[in-house]
């Protein structure tokens, strides 16, 4: 399952689809969400999901709202969730929003760590994941690098938008050094999110710089 593939062909297997506001939406509609981009930033509503009872994720707190920075998204559905997440930690915190039909768009803002059952993310594949680029910061350029080697050109994310990553197709790249580098156009603020696949287990950590 784990096979040892070359730089060139592990870059072709990474399908990072940047998607438009437009495209979000789409999402969130299949999903029946009537809900703006910017009131699921900044003013969000609803009923927090809990995995515990004083309403953290692992030892991440809650939140009402993010800051509009970008974050780390997960989403599907609810009890899938709730289970496919094994630990959470750091010192960044999470927004949830509630969707209907027992859907739930999880948002991980400034430095976490996010553990995974890998055969649950492997056998549930309606679940996602990806990157924001938030509504601050003009939008950031996100590169690729394969044992520590920049892959390519960086590709552009614009404020407001995601970019949305394949579990399957990143989990083959995740038993190397894979990680993806950002940088927002007007800040200049930098980022790091480090994905590893070790004994079942699948690691995303992200490490945004300080302002």
């Amino acid at each position: 399952m784990k096979k040892t593939m070359n730089a060139q062909a592990l870059l072709a297997d990474v399908r990072l689809a940047s998607s438009s506001r437009t495209r979000r939406r789409t999402f969130l509609c299949q999903a029946a969400v009537v809900l703006a981009l910017c009131a699921a930033f900044v003013s969000l509503t609803g009923t927090i999901v809990r995995a515990a009872d004083d309403g953290t994720i692992g030892s991440l707190p809650s939140a009402d709202g993010g800051d509009g920075s970008q974050s780390f998204y997960f989403t599907g559905d609810r009890p899938l969730v709730m289970q496919s997440i094994v630990d959470a930690y750091g010192t960044g915190y999470y927004v949830p929003i509630n969707l209907p039909n027992g859907q739930v768009w999880l948002e991980f803002y400034g430095d976490v760590t996010l553990v995974f059952d890998e055969q649950v993310l492997h056998d549930n594949p309606a679940l996602g994941m990806g990157l924001n680029a938030g509504f601050n910061g003009g939008g950031m350029t996100v590169m690729v690098q394969i044992d520590g080697q920049i892959q390519r050109r960086p590709r552009w994310v614009g404020m407001g938008f995601s970019m949305s990553t394949n579990f399957h197709e990143v989990a083959k790249l995740a038993t190397h050094d894979f990680a993806l580098l950002t940088m927002q156009r007007q800040t200049m603020r930098r980022g790091r999110i480090d994905y590893d696949l070790t004994n079942d287990l699948f690691t995303v950590t992200q490490d945004i710089q300080d302002r």
